[in-house]
């Protein structure tokens, strides 16, 4: 009597065995599924992470294109539209909806641009036209003159109570040249009047004549 032989198993079988194995071996280690987070660049690129959306990822501008639009309704999230740890927008949608108890925010209105030489007003050089002036929660602050063509942009600190700031900015495509400069100056916001008032000085520079020249903006905003 043959003692039994052990046949090897065909070879299409082994090659089956070797690429499943692996397989098998890697589905059971997981462990418990862990949350993926849906993150959006600046640029619109979304992106999906194990770990929380980065703070520049989620964070949003404000639309500065035109001062006297209608400030858009914020959409209310859908089911999971954010995710536990993501970071809140640029703008504390707080201020942007009728709180006067913090210069931070978006303010809208009138400003009147004038031009001083000598201590004399240059009556042609003063104009009153729409602006968007925000000042986010990091202390930056972004803005529009669009019918004058101005860029605003620079800094902003809390000036005594947390419903003013100490300005400190820059004007740059201006039409007038002569706007095109560093300002410094104050939003005092008044809780009781709803609205606030900006006022922002050029530091005064001498002209050939001997002359100063100044530059100023006045403003009455609303939220």
């Amino acid at each position: 009597m043959h003692p039994p032989t052990h046949r090897k198993p065909p070879r299409v079988l082994r090659r089956v065995f070797l690429l499943v194995a692996p397989l098998a071996l890697s589905v059971f280690s997981l462990g418990p599924a862990s949350a993926v987070s849906r993150c959006t660049d600046a640029k619109g690129k979304v992106t999906f992470q194990d770990a929380a959306c980065d703070a520049t990822a989620t964070a949003k501008g404000v639309d500065t294109s035109d001062a006297f639009s209608t400030r858009p309704k914020a959409a209310s999230p859908g089911p999971g539209a954010r995710l536990a740890g993501t970071a809140a927008p640029a703008t504390d949608p707080g201020t942007a909806s009728g709180d006067y108890a913090t210069a931070r925010g978006t303010w809208r209105g009138p400003v009147q641009f004038q031009i001083t030489v000598g201590g004399v007003r240059d009556i042609a050089a003063q104009a009153v036209t729409a602006a968007v002036l925000d000042i986010r929660p990091t202390g930056e602050v972004a803005g529009v003159i669009p019918s004058a063509g101005c860029k605003l942009s620079g800094l902003a600190r809390e000036f005594v109570t947390p419903n003013s700031a100490t300005l400190d900015v820059s004007l740059k495509g201006c039409d007038d040249p002569r706007f095109n400069r560093r300002f410094t100056g104050h939003l005092i916001s008044n809780v009781k009047a709803k609205e606030a008032s900006l006022q922002l000085n050029a530091i005064a520079m001498p002209l050939l004549s001997g002359k100063s020249q100044q530059a100023s903006l006045d403003a009455v905003f609303k939220r």
